[in-house]
């Protein structure tokens, strides 16, 4: 006989401030899980992600972004935007990339 104990369901921490917070310990694999999801992230954005039609930041032809640099595009907003810390990392990684990477309209 199987016993199961009632679980409750909870959101995860999904905020900058803790994505941030993952990249900054001192345990290289969650640095690179937190460069995973920023890189992942920014992708897609890059290639779907739209408001009202038009790309929500436009990123550089030159070279590809890589996490380190938008994790630290990330921490440079939320430095200078303390009230996107406990938004989700997806709202506060949009505004950030936008902001650094804004598209000239054409």
């Amino acid at each position: 006989m199987a016993l199961s104990t009632p679980a409750r369901a909870e959101s995860p921490d999904i905020s900058a401030q803790r994505l941030l917070a993952s990249w900054k310990e001192d345990d290289s694999g969650m640095r690179m899980i937190a460069e995973v999801i920023a890189s992942a992230f920014a992708s897609g954005m890059s290639w779907a992600g739209t408001i009202e039609g038009h790309p929500v930041y436009c990123p550089p032809s030159t070279a590809p972004l890589v996490g380190k640099q938008l994790m630290g595009i990330l921490e440079h907003f939320v430095a200078e935007n303390p009230d996107a810390a406990d938004k989700t990392y997806g709202f506060a990684l949009s505004a950030s990339l936008s902001r650094a990477f804004p598209c000239t309209p054409g």
